[in-house]
């Protein structure tokens, strides 16, 4: 079977030893010394060969044929052969013809470009694979050319080592040994690109121009790299003879492959190599001494060379091209010259008398005019420095060496111009053979310096600078340097000097040429400048050319012209006086001197105009009104453009211009004049237009320093405004229908006009004044008329559909259309390119403009009819009938060979048409229209992301950042990036647009169906296309690999691009899939971090670094990426992807590791926990950092304060004014900083007004703006760095928050979690308690130490379970958890309090937050305490806060008192939560003492109306609610003690809550049924009756503890509470008559806390009534009647609430509502536990009413010895109703409830308490074991309802949530337990009471009885005494001496009845259930044995009464 696997493949091998070696060399990535010579060993052979070795095989070709289609062929890398089709087949068979190239690796190359076809869309595979295979070629070539320079250029200044040096030294040594030479030379003459471009099939579809055109490129930079490899190695070190011989041979037989009259740059490239071979300079420089300079050369080293060279040189063979023969001939000259001055041996020393004979051969046959035609015009010559030295070197070594050869040219063309004087003077025609070489050398010299880009000022060599500056009297200052000159520039100089001298008027032209190109630069300007002033005064011998001279004779025109006309006009005479040719060169070639000094050289300028001899202006203006040619005039005119550089000439030249009337500024004349006339009629006609051009360059130079304003005749038009019509109406609309002799001059007219217009729109803002002159109200115009900018009237043409607007987009077509035509070497391609520019810039600056003027036109209700350019781009193109316009602007993304200006402008005019979003739609249908464009421009877009020309490491400052620059000034590296910028600019904007946008189809997402439905792939997977996202990956990708080497600024744009995609509703799944799966982004990237590394020193701190802010808007962008995947990953529960986020983030970052794609190895050979033991909670001396921390280090929290400035000339008020209006957002992150463009005009206009009003020292207030400039620049520096630290720091918190909040709780163990929580709060607190650190940042840092404790506290909880409510059994283990090391922790609270000490009270949101976290902290150590056999760690607590003394105790009170309401409420919850652990109570006494206390209780009072608003209507807010809630719960949490509550009763809260009215205002009926219809789901705020309760409760709280604290016996609190309930008793008898069926928890909680007030009342009745004077009977009648129908109210509701039943009928009907204040919402919801929370309420109610009569039987003074009546008949058993038939059954009605009730009530709670008791142990056993439940286990214990909740809605900690729902469940079924244990002790009692007193002491029918009762505020654990059990005496001889009524009297029966019932109702079984329950549930209460003391009691009662 045949094979593939063997051919590696040419492309890729190619590209890949490309990247290796530019990456190795420019220190891209660290390189590896054995890596990289392995790597150029191994592709050796293709660098020798350059592909040639890989030939045709009939062998293989007939293998491809057999198998390819059948069988299969084994491709490299592929497991199994693969079957290709046979059209595959056939196109690797022509390909492979095509190439002449292996038939193997032809269809490795086609299956390589159908790789490659998702980035060349459009192109079909044969093409691709054509350009392919010379891309490679053209890898090969570059890295050889690479490892050259570097050898010779870049190994000096490298870090690489000298084993680096030396691999590459003897590397390209061995390739040269080996013959590349003759390799480079053959591929060079066989590669015709013609011949190649020929063989591709014409069938192919995409044989189209523009990929010609880029093939040509390729092809052209492929052979131009080859050539520069041997230019580069001969110009550092010589070729061998044999290699320079082969040279010669090349160029002798070597056509030039040139498409116009100037050399190519292979051409130049091979030239220059030759020269190089015959360098004479090697022999030594000619000067001083005879040494040579280059001993390995051939020339000196080899004998043999000179006489060979000279033999080939000589021949007479003939050469292709003669002018190359010549001037390798004039090198070969000066080399024999050379060779003649030195002590050289060679064979034949004869032969080097012919040095003069070869140079005058040389230029005899053309050498001079092939270097000034071919050479110096070949539009690379001049982009290469070696090349223009080389052929400097050439010019001036003839005229060192050569002087003689020099003079006798001089002296032909001397003799030349007297034989052409002669005959001209004899009238006979100029001779033809004349000698021109001396012209011809003066005109290439002057060609050679003419131009210099690369600024290498060679031609200061011929200005002997010391001379000039003492002879002819120059100024010091433009001396370049001083000191002696040296030999050569003597020579030069001299050369120079002696050209001028006698200068014939044959050589006057050529000799102002060589001047002219020896002026370029500023430096040589001045120098010729000096020249011909010295001239002037008389030391060049009254030369021709001086100053004097030249304006004399421009003088002497003039007044001959003038008066030739004057005379013909006078005298009618057709004769004028006429300008010979001659004259007319001599005149061009002075005026074009005088252009190219006055233009570089301001101070020839100066001195020129100001020269009152000369007056330039006056005789050039003369001259343009007078009859000469228009060249002439447009000369004049470039000169006078020249002149208008300098802002002091520009009015001067103004006003000449308009007296000149070259354009006609006076509206009343009709005619055309000037430069009108001859543009339509002398320069149409000839078809060139040097005059237009020339007059188009005066006017911008003239207009960037001045405007003309409305000065002259009321007739002349204002302002610019004639010269405008003259731009627009003759030049700009009819410049494309005029007709060109040269093609590209049409282009450069446009071009011109262009550019001026784009000036202007630059230049001009709308203000309102331009568009209120025509208004009728308009009071602006009297104060004259307004002069308009030019930009005006463009402005408004481009808003409507004028021709200008239709001819700037014709521009735009045409030039998008030429460009795909027109090669990138084309002549006027720069021009198309320029014209299309400017027209673009127009439009873009139209489009930043609309909008502004749209807001004027609607602010001053202006009617101007204008079209938004937005919307007039989307009209119909004229030249195709569609709507085009926008594609073919976003089609100069796709000419990838064109000035990347204008791919930059058509980028912005997107975005500015993309910001009118209403327009989406429209753009995405007009770019996506056509499928193969809508890629092409695709293609376009990822080309120049991905085309970056970055120098590593390089960051523009900020103070550039917000300069409106010229784009005419950046260098192609910036602008490829401010291109990037531009493009992801765009797709940030558009990202936020609604779906879909222009981005997401750039991005490669489905616009045309759904967005969210995408499915990202890899291109060409699928069909899928090479798109920007993919570009971004590659960019950041590289990033990675060159160390963080590319533009930050874009990758910055580049990582906020991908935070967009995955933050976005409907990018973010398809986005963050894509990114994990394809590219394992997340991790390589996290891999990685932390970008910046360094410690941050002072003059960061002062000046901060743009580099590092710009990588942590990077680092900040990429960590909220990886908070979303976190999250995301956490939820879709993929645990492997969030644990392998989480280890890197939680690991060293100290990695070695290079290499990241060995990510996921490097993970799995980390263990979590060993990496984690790191985290010790500080316990260690070193611990180890983790990325976290590294993360946090490179964020400095610190910046200095901006300090003032000292101003002198300006207000710092306006100042400040002024900067806030030139605000701007800077990189879409929020930073509001100065544009300092737009400053530096406010600042310009103040200088302006300063400098006219009063004489001032202008330095010193030049000085001032500078420094004012440098401060904003400086606060706009700190203000990105304060935002991109702010930013940083906010996404290292979502990353924080997201793993603790978000990731698995079980991904970390217990421990780890517990120190890594440790560990960041600490170091945290740490950073923020320092001095310096920023306020700014102190808002997120509280909300990270917030969010840590909350999840801190969140642990604590789940590690610290409470047990549950109840007995402890000792048959039930109770499981142990590890406690909190406190010793730790307690530095937390350290960091807390110092944290909150520091930060500003106008922090707020910092207090907030802090308060928050001391609070969960707080709660933690409560927890702890509770937990732990001791309260020694909340003790230390205290103790910290001890230390602080009144510092913190101050701050929290102060917040507490005047903080904003959230504030505020949180400092009232602290202080609550310290008070209940403050054991010392100092807390208590500071609120005291301070009268912190009296003045809460006192807001309290304030606050009555405000708070009586919340329940009579709507609320607006409920924030007085709650600040009232959290201010009466620190209230009772103070009275809850005794200190405190003597404090509360001194400050007078009862007294001052009872004159409130807040509490007792109940909500109107119509408002309670109006709220009660709204939905509990839809509204948060409680309905009226729930906000009344919320403000009643917090004051019945406060009262019971006060009654806890001190007692009901307490006289003070009694009287006080007494007199409150006394004052609102409607509300208490409210809530004890409510008789409502529908039941809420808050109802029943509301009787709760007043059955437990009149319980502590009925307690201390008998005390207080006791106190009364005995004189006091109106006051004790008083006080007893309240009491009785207090009583009253309270056992009416023993019959409701004092029965199991009627429990049981209230949970059934109960109304479930909302706000039960759980913390878990399902548990909230739950209907089962809300009936157990409902009879828990109806318990401890019926225990208040028990408790109540049980307390009021002692006062039997007041209410009598009995409160129910002596009836048992319900409470009997049926079973044993017969006992007791033989009694009558009695109907007395009766006041009290039947005593049966309590019996009944007695015995359902014996019942009930052992069900429950036993359910309670059940579920005690489950709850210790919760662990190991299995989901049946749990089922059968939770309620239905939370099952099903459980099920359908939680999937994530179901175990936390399962034990907190049991642990609820327990302790509700403990509180049962307990109430049930109560209420029948109590009630035991008083049924005690009640058969004692019935039986024993109850009077007769006539005596009387009452009964009143109370309980306390808790359940009544115990009674005080046992022998309370006994009735005191008093109380039965008061009662039995009272007279009593006949109602209340017991009858005989009665008793009979009761004596009966007795034993039947308390029988032995009940009672022995009684003694089990105090032997079970008793025995650890104190009151030991209560019950079976009162059994016995019963016993012995009802025995003794029968």
């Amino acid at each position: 079977m045949a094979t593939l696997a063997e051919v590696r493949g040419v492309w890729g091998p190619s590209k890949e030893i490309w990247h290796i070696v530019e990456s190795t060399l420019t220190l891209d990535k660290p390189p590896d010394y054995h890596e990289f010579e392995i790597v150029l060993k191994k592709y050796k052979p293709q660098l020798l060969s350059l592909f040639s070795s890989t030939q045709r095989s009939a062998l293989d070709r007939k293998n491809i044929n057999e198998h390819g289609s059948s069988s299969g062929i084994q491709v490299y890398g592929e497991p199994v052969p693969r079957i290709f089709s046979q059209s595959f087949v056939q196109e690797a068979l022509n390909l492979s013809d095509i190439l002449d190239l292996n038939e193997y690796a032809s269809m490795e190359l086609l299956l390589a470009s159908e790789h490659q076809k998702p980035r060349f869309p459009g192109l079909q595979r044969l093409p691709l694979a054509i350009m392919l295979y010379y891309d490679g070629c053209r890898c090969l070539s570059y890295s050889l050319r690479s490892l050259i320079q570097w050898r010779f250029d870049g190994s000096s200044d490298t870090d690489l080592g000298q084993e680096f040096i030396e691999l590459v030294a003897r590397y390209t040594n061995d390739l040269m040994d080996e013959g590349i030479t003759a390799k480079i030379l053959d591929s060079l003459k066989t590669l015709k690109i013609d011949n190649i471009i020929s063989k591709i099939p014409p069938n192919q579809a995409t044989q189209s121009i523009k990929y010609r055109l880029q093939l040509v490129d390729i092809l052209e930079e492929y052979t131009m790299s080859l050539a520069e490899c041997l230019f580069i190695w001969s110009f550092y070190k010589p070729l061998s003879k044999n290699d320079s011989l082969k040279m010669i041979e090349y160029v002798k037989n070597y056509k030039p492959n040139s498409t116009d009259d100037a050399l190519n740059s292979v051409d130049v490239f091979m030239l220059s190599t030759t020269l190089n071979c015959i360098d004479f300079e090697a022999l030594g420089t000619g000067e001083d001494e005879n040494i040579p300079s280059d001993t390995s050369h051939p020339l000196v080293n080899d004998a043999t060379f000179i006489p060979e060279m000279h033999a080939l040189l000589s021949t007479n063979a003939s050469w292709e091209d003669e002018g190359l023969r010549g001037v390798i001939l004039m090198a070969w000259s000066l080399v024999l010259r050379v060779c003649s001055q030195q002590t050289i041996s060679i064979d034949n020393p004869e032969l080097l008398e012919d040095d003069e004979v070869i140079l005058e051969y040389a230029i005899r046959i053309g050498a001079l005019h092939f270097l000034r035609h071919k050479v110096i015009k070949s539009r690379v010559f001049y982009n290469e420095e070696f090349l223009v030295r080389r052929i400097h070197s050439l010019i001036s070594g003839v005229i060192i060496l050569m002087p003689l050869k020099i003079k006798e040219l001089r002296n032909g063309a001397d003799e030349s111009a007297r034989i052409q004087q002669a005959t001209m003077q004899e009238g006979n025609r100029e001779p033809t053979d004349l000698k021109m070489e001396f012209s011809d050398f003066l005109y290439l010299i002057g060609e050679l310096y003419k131009t210099d880009p690369l600024n290498l000022q060679l031609n200061l060599e011929y200005w002997c600078q010391t001379d000039i500056a003492t002879t002819y009297g120059g100024q010091s200052t433009n001396v370049g340097y001083r000191g002696r000159p040296s030999y050569r520039q003597v020579n030069l100089f001299k050369f120079v000097r002696l050209a001028g001298d006698l200068l014939p008027a044959f050589l006057y032209v050529p000799y102002v040429e060589m001047l002219t190109g020896l002026a370029t630069g500023s430096q040589a300007a001045y120098f010729c400048y000096l020249i011909l002033k010295s001239n002037s005064s008389g030391h060049g011998g009254g030369a021709s050319v001086s100053w004097d001279h030249i304006f004399y004779s421009f003088k002497s025109y003039y007044v001959s012209l003038h008066e030739s006309v004057s005379r013909s006009v006078s005298s009618q005479s057709q004769q004028v006086y006429q300008i010979t040719p001659e004259e007319l060169a001599a005149l061009e070639a002075i005026l074009r001197l005088i252009q190219r000094i006055i233009e570089q050289d301001e101070t020839a300028r100066m001195a020129l105009y100001e020269n009152q001899a000369y007056m330039p202006l006056p005789v050039l203006f003369g001259l343009l009104g007078c009859v000469v040619p228009f060249t002439l005039k447009a000369e004049i005119l470039l000169t006078l453009a020249s002149f208008a550089k300098s802002q002091e000439i520009a009015p001067g030249l103004w006003q000449y211009l308009e007296s000149s009337q070259i354009i006609r500024t006076n509206s009343d004349e009709n005619r055309k004049i000037g430069i009108e006339v001859e543009l339509a009629e002398i320069e149409s006609k000839q078809e060139i237009y040097p005059e237009t051009r020339a007059f188009i360059t005066l006017l911008d130079n003239l207009t960037d320093a001045y405007y003309p304003s409305t000065s002259g005749t009321s007739a002349r038009e204002t302002g610019f405004q004639p010269y405008l019509k003259f731009l627009l109406e003759d030049v700009f609309l009819k410049f494309s229908t005029r007709q060109y002799r040269n093609p590209s001059e049409k282009w450069q007219v446009a071009s011109l006009v262009l550019k001026v217009f784009e000036k202007f729109m630059r230049n001009y803002e709308p203000v309102p004044e331009f568009f209120l002159e025509n208004q009728a109200d308009n009071s602006v115009m009297a104060t004259g008329p307004i002069v308009k900018p030019p930009g005006h009237e463009l402005f408004l043409r481009m808003l409507q559909p004028t021709p200008v607007l239709k001819l700037v987009l014709s521009v735009t077509y045409t030039a998008c259309i030429g460009l795909d035509e027109l090669a990138s070497a084309a002549a006027g391609r720069n021009f198309l390119e320029e014209a299309a520019l400017y027209a673009l810039r127009l439009i873009e600056l139209s489009l930043l403009l609309e909008k502004q003027l749209l807001r004027i036109l609607r602010a001053y209700d202006i009617s101007l009819i204008v079209t938004p350019l937005s919307i007039l781009l989307l009209n119909v193109n004229p030249h195709t009938g569609n709507t085009d316009h926008l594609l073919y602007i976003a089609r100069f993304l796709t000419h990838g060979n064109t000035n990347p200006s204008l791919a930059l402008s058509a980028v912005n005019i997107l975005y500015h048409m993309c910001r009118s979003s209403m327009l989406q739609s429209d753009i995405i249908t007009v770019l996506t229209n056509t499928p193969e464009i809508a890629l092409e421009i695709m293609k376009g877009f990822v080309e120049h992301l991905e085309t970056l020309h970055n120098e590593p490491n390089v960051l523009q400052d900020l103070d550039q950042e917000y300069i409106e620059k010229d784009d005419n000034i950046l260098n192609a590296t910036q602008i490829h990036t401010a291109v990037s910028e531009s493009i992801l600019e765009l797709l940030l904007y558009c990202l936020d647009l609604p779906a879909p946008n222009l981005a997401h189809f750039l991005l490669g997402y489905d616009v045309r169906k759904s967005v969210s439905k995408t499915t990202l792939q890899d291109p060409g997977i699928l069909g899928t296309p090479h798109t920007c996202l993919h570009a971004i990956l590659a960019i950041l990708q590289r990033n990675l690999d060159n160390g963080f080497k590319e533009s930050p600024q874009i990758i910055e744009q580049c990582y906020h691009v991908i935070y967009k995609l995955c933050s976005s509703a409907e990018t973010c799944s398809a986005t963050i899939r894509y990114l994990r799966n394809n590219h394992e982004f997340f991790t390589k990237h996290l891999f990685r971090m932390p970008f910046i590394r360094d410690i941050h020193t002072q003059d960061e701190l002062d000046t901060p670094d743009p580099f590092k802010v710009i990588m942590m808007l990077q680092q900040s962008w990429l960590l909220k990426c990886i908070a979303l995947e976190l999250r995301s990953t956490s939820l879709n529960r993929q645990r492997s992807d969030t644990h392998n986020l989480v280890e890197l983030l939680v690991s060293s970052s100290d990695s070695t590791e290079d290499d990241i794609s060995n990510i996921s190895t490097a993970l799995e050979s980390k263990t979590f926990i060993s990496e984690f033991s790191c985290l010790d909670g500080g316990r260690t001396s070193h611990p180890k950092k983790i990325r976290l921390f590294y993360l946090l280090d490179s964020i400095n929290m610190k910046q200095d304060i901006e300090t003032d400035l000292q101003l002198e000339f300006f207000d710092p008020i306006a100042l400040d004014q002024a900067v806030q209006s030139c605000q701007q957002v800077w990189r879409q992150n929020g930073a509001k900083v100065c544009n300092i463009n737009t400053f530096r005009r406010i600042i310009q206009e103040e200088v302006n007004n300063i400098l006219s009003k009063a004489t001032i020292d202008k330095e010193r207030l030049n000085n001032e703006v500078q420094a004012l400039l440098k401060h904003v620049i400086l606060m706009n520096k700190r203000q990105c760095a304060l935002s991109a630290k702010l930013q940083a720091f906010e996404a290292w918190q979502e990353v924080v928050e997201i793993i603790f909040s978000v990731c698995p709780f079980d991904l970390f163990q217990p421990k780890m979690r517990e120190d890594l929580l440790l560990r960041l709060l600490q170091e945290i607190l740490d950073r923020c308690r320092r001095d310096g650190t920023m306020s700014e940042i102190q808002a997120p840092a509280a909300g990270v130490v917030l969010a840590l404790m909350a999840q801190f506290r969140k642990f604590t909880s789940f590690k610290m379970r409470d047990k549950p409510f109840g007995l402890e059994l000792s048959t039930i283990d109770s499981k142990t958890e590890d406690t909190l090391s406190f010793s730790t922790f307690r530095d937390v609270l350290k960091g807390i309090l110092d944290f909150i000490l520091r930060s500003s009270g106008k922090q707020q949101r910092v207090r907030m937050n802090l308060y928050v976290a001391l609070l969960y902290y707080l709660q933690i150590s409560l927890e702890a305490s509770k937990s732990s056999e001791s309260k020694k760690n909340g003790n230390d607590d205290m103790m910290v806060l001890y230390s602080y003394g009144d510092v913190i105790m101050d701050v929290i009170c102060r917040d507490a008192c005047d903080a904003p309401d959230i504030g505020m409420t949180l400092a009232f919850t602290v202080l609550d939560v310290i008070v209940s652990m403050d054991w010392q109570k100092r807390w208590i006494d500071y609120l005291d003492v301070k009268g912190y206390l009296r003045h809460f209780i006192e807001g309290i009072v304030r606050s009555d109306e405000i708070l009586q608003t919340l329940t009579v209507s709507a609320p607006i807010s409920l924030k007085p609610l709650y600040i009232y809630e959290s201010k009466m719960a620190l209230l009772a949490r103070i009275s809850s003690y005794e200190h405190g509550a003597e404090a509360i009763l001194r400050s007078g809260l009862i007294p001052m809550l009872t004159e409130c009215k807040f509490y007792t205002t109940r909500p109107p009926e119509q408002l309670i049924a109006s709220e009660g219809t709204l939905n509990d789901d839809e509204s948060f705020t409680p309905d009226a009756l729930d906000r009344h309760r919320q403000l009643l409760f917090p004051i019945l709280e406060i009262i019971l503890s006060i009654f806890s604290s001190l007692g009901s016996k307490h006289r003070e609190a009694y009287s006080q509470i007494l007199d409150f309930v006394r004052q609102n008793l409607n509300i208490f008898y409210a809530t004890l008559r409510n008789d409502n069926v529908n039941v809420s928890l808050m109802s029943l909680k509301q009787l709760s806390l007043i059955s437990t007030i009149i319980y502590h009342i009925g307690d201390g009745s008998s005390t207080w009534y006791s106190q009364f004077d005995g004189n006091d009977h109106e006051g004790q009648k008083l006080y007893r009647n309240f009491l009785l129908q207090l009583r009253k109210n309270v056992l009416s509701l023993i019959p409701r609430f004092c029965s199991h039943q009627q429990w049981n009928q209230f949970i059934k009907r109960a109304s479930v509502i909302s706000h039960h204040g759980y913390s878990n919402p399902l548990i909230e919801s739950s209907q089962e536990i809300c009936k157990q929370e409902i009879k828990l309420l109806l318990q401890q109610i019926c225990l208040n009413i028990i408790a109540y009569c049980r307390t009021t039987l002692a006062g039997t003074n007041i209410y009598g010895s009995a409160c129910f009546s002596p009836s048992l008949t319900k409470a009997v058993p049926p079973e044993l109703s017969a006992a007791r038939k033989g009694l009558s059954q009695l109907k007395k009605p009766s006041q009290w409830p039947e005593l049966s009730i309590l019996i009944q009530l007695l015995k359902d709670c014996v019942d009930n308490f052992s069900i429950t008791f036993d359910v309670y142990k059940k579920y005690l056993y489950k709850w210790n074991n919760s662990a190991d439940l299995m989901s049946e286990e749990w089922k059968d214990f939770l309620p239905e309802d939370m099952i099903l909740m459980l099920e359908g809605k939680l999937n994530k900690n179901r175990h936390q949530f399962i034990y907190t729902l049991m642990t609820k469940v327990v302790n509700n079924k403990g509180k049962e337990i307990t109430n049930y244990f109560y209420i029948i002790e109590n009630s035991l009692y008083v049924i005690w009471h009640h058969l004692e007193y019935f039986f024993f002491r109850c009077p007769t029918l006539d005596e009387y009885t009452g009964v009143l009762i109370s309980r306390r505020t808790e359940i009544p654990l115990k009674l005080r005494k046992l022998h309370d059990i006994s009735l005191p005496r008093s109380s039965v001889a008061d009662d039995e001496s009272t007279v009593k009524s006949d109602s209340e009297r017991i009858t005989k029966e009665e008793y009979e009845q009761i004596k009966t019932d007795a034993p039947l109702c308390l029988n032995d079984s009940i009672l022995q259930k009684m003694n089990e329950i105090e032997d079970i549930f008793g025995k650890d209460k104190s009151r030991l044995e209560f019950i079976h003391a009162l059994i016995r009691n019963l016993k012995r009662i009802m025995k003794m009464s029968n």
